[in-house]
């Protein structure tokens, strides 16, 4: 989605070589982490959305954050937690750098060839184009990943609808004006209101039935 138009100050270390590390900074105050994943002059990178951390680092407050399992359950709460921004961008992942890159351990990988531990592929979450492209990844059952409920389907796709139909027209070409399209308002809205009815929704669905069709495990 960072590469798709063309190669710019902001997205160039992904056009780079892979192993180095990609931050970009979303809503002006939260950060991303991918990794550059392809040859020179391909951009390709991989999002890390969540992590299920080991333990707490000291600088977070355990009174604010009482689930501990969902500290890092997001990109920009990951960034938050391990301190992640800009000043990383372009780091290469080796030993002596801020990060760097590790083989699997041996006791977790014996652990998904005996099938104790499984990796779950499915379809992508908070995009416009290739939502179809299974091309996400998680450890199946990880409680720091956020599953994809019928919430959030409902909600993207008002909001989907809502940016299509909003069309902004040159203002140096029209006086200083923008025209609009008013069907934005109402998706919007209509947006809200699933999302707050299938939240009340939700707590009379049993979970167990949500995790199963929420799996959309490609082979």
């Amino acid at each position: 989605m960072h590469a798709y138009r063309r190669r710019t100050s902001r997205n160039q270390v992904m056009f780079g070589p892979a192993g180095r590390v990609y931050v970009y900074q979303i809503y002006g105050s939260y950060h991303s982490l991918n990794i550059v994943s392809d040859q020179d002059g391909t951009a390709s990178s991989v999002l890390i959305r969540a992590l299920q951390l080991e333990s707490v680092p000291p600088w977070i407050d355990p009174q604010q954050e009482t689930k501990t399992h969902r500290i890092a359950a997001g990109p920009g709460k990951l960034c938050r937690v391990l301190k992640i921004d800009l000043t990383l961008n372009a780091t290469l992942l080796q030993p002596e750098q801020a990060l760097w890159l590790e083989h699997r351990d041996f006791q977790f990988q014996q652990h998904l060839e005996k099938g104790h531990l499984a990796l779950t592929q499915t379809t992508r979450i908070g995009l416009t184009k290739g939502v179809d492209l299974p091309w996400r990844w998680y450890l199946s059952d990880c409680p720091a990943v956020s599953l994809l409920t019928c919430t959030v389907i409902c909600s993207e796709t008002a909001i989907n609808l809502a940016s299509q139909q909003l069309r902004f027209v040159d203002m140096s070409r029209n006086g200083g004006l923008f025209m609009w399209n008013p069907m934005y308002f109402f998706a919007k809205i209509a947006s809200d209101i699933i999302r707050l009815f299938l939240k009340w929704m939700w707590r009379f669905i049993p979970k167990p039935a949500v995790a199963m069709l929420s799996k959309q495990v490609y082979r």
